[in-house]
């Protein structure tokens, strides 16, 4: 491989402390990702894009650089508090970036997953 080709494998990006900005820009978390056979890829799709959109404001040469680098990103909420203003620990898809990227792998369930 050339350095200058995007890697083959997937790229999970985890977006920490979504309980504070996830709702400003349109992402839901009081439902978990999930459904009986894994994380639900439709959810994953929905948080991507204005994740991505977020980010390109904020961010661009991050986003300029991913894209340059892997053929496939996510970009994942995740919060491992719950929601802004709570006095008890409530984390909202705190595991969801790790379960993506494992079903995500080469032979996992999302194998071929676009989002």
């Amino acid at each position: 491989r050339r350095s200058d080709e995007p890697v083959d494998v997937p790229l999970v990006v985890a977006m920490a402390k979504a309980d504070l900005w996830a709702r400003a820009v349109g992402i839901d978390l009081a439902a978990e990702p999930y459904r009986a056979d894994g994380i639900d890829p439709d959810r994953l799709r929905a948080a991507d894009r204005p994740l991505r959109a977020l980010c390109e404001r904020a961010a661009p040469e991050f986003m300029a650089a991913m894209r340059a680098s892997f053929d496939r990103a996510l970009l994942v909420p995740c919060s491992a508090l719950g929601h802004e203003g709570s006095a008890t620990i409530e984390p909202r898809w705190a595991a969801a970036p790790f379960v993506a990227a494992w079903q995500w792998r080469e032979g996992g369930r999302l194998q071929g997953f676009s989002p």
